[in-house]
């Protein structure tokens, strides 16, 4: 009996001690699957994260916004694009410390470009968004830094000392380089689709009066119609440069002096793809007001150098910041 009682302990002993085994081992089953879940989700969050730095952390959807909009993916530009968001980073920052950050207008109409921008690539993507990982708020805080970007430089580089030998060198390369700028030359000219029709009106050259010219072969002009005012040539340079104008051509028309003609030049309408003649006359030529053209030249230089000092802060802030690279996030792009 006494034997019996003995063997029963000894037997709940051991199926206590078979419990407590496989108990043992379901918590360390649950533990280990509790460590993988734990690791799994810990790798996703850490793939979620580009930079580290003293001010926080930077998405790894920020770095791909950037990536893709402003270098095309390019993969030669991958460090490129690290580096604006580090700047734009550092600039958004920067401006909530000081209180210059988005009004809210301004991010109302950043986020609103940022839709309209959207909307137009889904369209052209047949209704697909290629950029559907981040939010119009988040892209209008990264690439819509235009306002703040003015008023940190504002604060931090309000003006520029200009040396006077620095400017007066520069208004001289200026001149030089720029001889017409600020100079008033008033033209008339007369354009006709036909080779022969402008060759006799350049065989009329300096036999009659170019107002009498223009009246003979413009239909659009009757005898008695009063002429059009004469046009600023620097204002015209732009469409005849759009209709194709040599070189050697707008060069000419630029150093035409006062009642000279010009030979016949020959342009293009590419809307039509055919040639167009023209026939120039200089009416009169007023010298640049050179106090005018030294403010402007003054104005580009201030502000030239307010720009190079206050993008070296940015690469100061940068450095101060110590960003440091995830390399899981970052190579997850």
């Amino acid at each position: 009996m006494a034997k019996r009682k003995q063997q029963n302990v000894q037997i709940e002993r051991q199926l206590k001690q078979r419990k407590n085994l496989y108990r043992g081992i379901g918590l360390l089953v649950v533990a280990v699957i509790a460590m993988a879940i734990g690791a799994g989700i810990w790798a996703y969050r850490d793939r979620q994260t580009v930079l580290r730095y003293d001010g926080g952390r930077v998405a790894t959807t920020d770095f791909r916004a950037s990536f893709e909009w402003n270098f095309q993916n390019n993969p030669g530009a991958r460090e490129a694009a690290l580096d604006w968001v580090k700047s734009s980073v550092v600039l958004r920052d920067r401006a909530i410390t000081h209180n210059a950050d988005l009004t809210a207008e301004e991010r109302d109409e950043a986020i609103q470009t940022i839709a309209n921008w959207r909307q137009e690539e889904r369209d052209m993507r047949n209704g697909f968004d290629a950029m559907g990982y981040i939010s119009n708020e988040r892209m209008a805080e990264l690439f819509m830094t235009g306002p703040i970007f003015g008023r940190l430089m504002d604060i931090y580089v309000p003006t520029y000392d200009v040396n006077e030998d620095e400017l007066a060198e520069l208004v001289e390369e200026h001149i030089e380089e720029n001889f017409h700028y600020g100079m008033d030359l008033q033209v008339r000219f007369i354009d006709l689709a036909s080779l022969e029709e402008i060759e006799e009106a350049e065989s009329m050259l300096g036999t009659m009066h170019f107002d009498d010219i223009v009246r003979q072969f413009s239909d659009w002009l009757e005898d008695d119609d009063e002429m059009p005012p004469t046009s600023s040539l620097i204002g015209l340079m732009p469409t005849l440069q759009e209709l194709g104008i040599s070189g050697e051509a707008q060069e000419f028309l630029l150093n035409m002096e006062e009642g000279e003609y010009s030979h016949i030049i020959e342009l293009m309408n590419f809307e039509i793809g055919a040639p167009i003649y023209v026939l120039f006359k200089m009416e009169s030529v007023s010298e640049a007001d050179m106090d005018e053209v030294t403010d402007t030249v003054s104005e580009n230089l201030i502000q030239t150098r307010r720009n190079e000092i206050f993008f070296e802060l940015i690469e100061d802030w940068i450095e101060e910041a110590n960003f440091v690279v995830n390399p899981r996030g970052y190579n997850s792009i």
